[in-house]
């Protein structure tokens, strides 16, 4: 699979979810699960029915019956406690560059690389590995002509004395 460069950097640079992002992320995949699977057995009843599986029931009771307050057992949701305010610690781990609790900062800041930074380097590795490639080709064609020409020539002087002979 090809990716353009943009997307490399933007993958890299895109943070990684939290637990609170995935919860809902997955709480959402669950309700549209269920929706679907109401919808499938709603279209299946409707289509029993059309088919005379099951009663043919008239529309106006089929629309109360449709309209009708589905009661779903939610599921209680744990109530979190607030979250404390994040100490002075954690405070400067969170800077960019981290510092460490005194204040000193844990990497330097010539060692962070920005996006504009990263996108250079995959450019300049894309062109030198790409320049390296049609060398290394340009030089194997060269070698494969010569020991071509070499082999017909061995091949027309053997042809020459099998001929004089």
């Amino acid at each position: 699979m090809e990716r353009t460069l943009d997307e490399i950097a933007t993958v890299i640079y895109t943070p990684a979810p939290t637990e609170a992002e995935l919860e809902e992320i997955r709480k959402k995949e669950e309700e549209e699960e269920r929706k679907r699977k109401e919808e499938e057995e709603r279209a299946a009843e409707e289509a029993a029915a059309v088919k005379g599986k099951k009663g043919v029931q008239p529309k106006a009771v089929q629309k109360k019956v449709e309209e009708a307050p589905v009661e779903e057992e939610k599921p209680k949701e744990e109530e979190k406690p607030p979250q404390p305010d994040p100490s002075p610690a954690e405070a400067k781990a969170a800077l960019k560059p981290p510092q460490d609790p005194l204040g000193e900062q844990v990497l330097h800041r010539d060692l962070l690389f920005s996006e504009a930074q990263l996108r250079e380097m995959l450019q300049g590795t894309r062109q030198k590995f790409l320049t390296c490639v049609f060398k290394k080709k340009s030089t194997n064609l060269a070698i494969v002509k010569r020991e071509g020409k070499e082999m017909i020539d061995a091949s027309v002087d053997e042809l020459d004395e099998s001929l004089r002979a």
